[in-house]
């Protein structure tokens, strides 16, 4: 069976050992912290977002129940027209 090229030997040589045990926990140590940063900043702006909503519901202010709401402007009766008095049309 051909093996695949990117597969590592079995029996690497001392150079590639030796950078695969620094290279792995650096590369770990490096790649901790930048996590935990992103947490960090993802906890900091969901606080930050829930404390805006708490503001603004704990503000908004509360209207009373008995009172009418306002009906839409198209809604609202327009000025009554005139209509015409049938006793003052003269009749031919």
């Amino acid at each position: 069976m051909k093996r695949l090229p990117l597969l590592l030997d079995d029996n690497p040589s001392p150079l590639v050992r030796v950078a695969t045990y620094l290279l792995v926990p650096v590369a770990l140590a490096l790649a901790v912290p930048v996590l935990l940063l992103l947490i960090l900043v993802l906890y900091l702006s969901a606080l930050f977002h829930g404390a805006r909503i708490f503001v603004t519901v704990v503000r908004r202010k509360q209207e009373p129940e008995h009172e009418l709401p306002k009906p839409h402007f198209l809604e609202i009766p327009g000025p009554a027209k005139a209509l015409p008095d049938e006793s003052q049309q003269s009749t031919p």
